[in-house]
This record gives C-alpha cells, sequence and structure tokens, in this order.
C-alpha cells in the first residue's frame, strides 16, 4: 500500500513511560475520557508511584454504578513485542475493578485492593492495537 497512513512501521521499538517528564497526560500519547460510561479522567500525580517521581491515576468515580475511569494507548506494531506495566489496584469488588483489555479483549482483572504495586505483562502480536 503507498498510502503513508495505512502502512505499518515501527516507530519505537521500546518506549519507557515513567510520567516524570509531564505533569499532565494532555502532553502524553494517552486517550482517556470522551464516553457516556466514562466519567472520571485520569491525571498524573505525585502521591503514589512505583519509581521516579510521578505516576499515573484514576478519577474518583464517587460511587457511580455502571461508571469506568478508561484509559486507552494505541499500538501499531510490524513485529509484535511485549507490554508490561507496574500497577496498585486501590480497588473493591464487587463495585470496583482494575482492568486491562486488549483489542476489546480481556487480559486481566484484579477486584481485591493490591496492597502493593503489582507487574503485568504480556505478548503483543504484530499488528494494531
Amino acid at each position: 500500500n503507498d498510502d503513508p497512513a495505512e502502512r505499518i512501521t515501527d516507530v519505537v521499538t521500546h518506549a519507557d513511560e515513567d510520567f516524570n517528564r509531564a505533569n499532565s497526560l494532555d502532553a502524553l500519547p494517552w486517550i482517556h475520557g470522551g464516553t457516556s460510561t466514562h466519567v472520571a479522567g485520569w491525571h498524573t500525580t505525585s502521591h503514589m508511584k512505583h519509581t521516579g517521581s510521578r505516576s499515573i491515576r484514576s478519577g474518583d468515580l464517587n460511587g457511580m454504578r455502571g461508571k469506568s475511569s478508561d484509559l486507552m494507548l494505541k499500538l501499531d506494531s510490524s513485529r509484535g513485542g511485549t507490554v508490561e506495566f507496574w500497577y496498585y489496584a486501590d480497588v473493591g469488588n464487587p463495585f470496583d475493578y482494575f482492568e486491562f483489555k486488549m483489542d476489546g479483549n480481556l487480559n486481566h482483572r484484579d477486584g481485591m485492593p493490591s496492597e502493593m504495586w503489582q507487574k503485568y505483562e504480556v505478548g503483543v502480536a504484530p499488528g494494531r492495537h
């Protein structure tokens, strides 16, 4: 295909986002907010962090049932690879939980408070995600 927008290329083969360089998610490639069920935006914070001086945190849902605080990152790779991240789940099943989805499929769900940082890692097939 000769259309540059349709070509799959590996612009970045390794990205290590530590959130230390930005005081706002608006300066980063993360997508959050903008749907009827997503009501709480994400933000950078220095309150809880795994390493460095900042992390990202979901907004407060204030007990709203059926609502979410979603965060997305689009990937496009000709070779595939691995997505890995550290997370701290401050959740309480059955009302709230931490989920990781790829291509709309649930890969991981944590419904109990983690009380410490957890590492999650999953392989990513070549293509757009």
